[in-house]
């Protein structure tokens, strides 16, 4: 069964933003910065100290976050918020990605990166769209 998380976009202040709300839900968080990937030599200097992925989890309750929308190409708008897809084996995902698809904008289709197989979208209804998997 696929994961349901929301994914929260923020512009330089993630670390701040997922500090606070770890203490609010007194859970375990979870950052990576850009300098701390693969990638990071792909990346803008000024990016490296930024959260490309956090993870707060209290109990069943996640909140993934990162200050990478822009540079990733998603929605910029600051406390933008995507649905991330997450868990679940490549076809199923593919499935969701391909139906959701229909009449999107702004897609970047699947494609592996150094973290598993990624995409994302905005569908027809304006909603943000995330897809990530480790599986194949």
């Amino acid at each position: 069964m696929a994961g349901f998380t929301p994914y929260l976009g923020f512009k330089g202040n993630c670390r701040e933003a997922m500090t606070f709300y770890q203490d609010c839900f007194r859970g375990n968080l979870e950052l990576t910065t850009f300098g701390e990937v693969p990638a990071d030599s792909q990346m803008p200097p000024e990016a490296h100290d930024l959260i490309m992925h956090a993870q707060m989890q209290a109990g069943d309750f996640v909140l993934f976050g990162s200050d990478g929308m822009a540079i990733m190409g998603g929605n910029t708008e600051p406390g933008s918020v995507s649905i991330s897809i997450t868990a679940i084996p490549l076809a199923e995902l593919q499935q969701y990605f391909d139906k959701l698809s229909q009449g999107a904008t702004d897609v970047q289709p699947l494609n592996k990166e150094f973290f598993g197989t990624y995409g994302q979208l905005t569908d027809k209804y304006g909603v943000n769209w995330m897809f990530q998997t480790e599986q194949d």
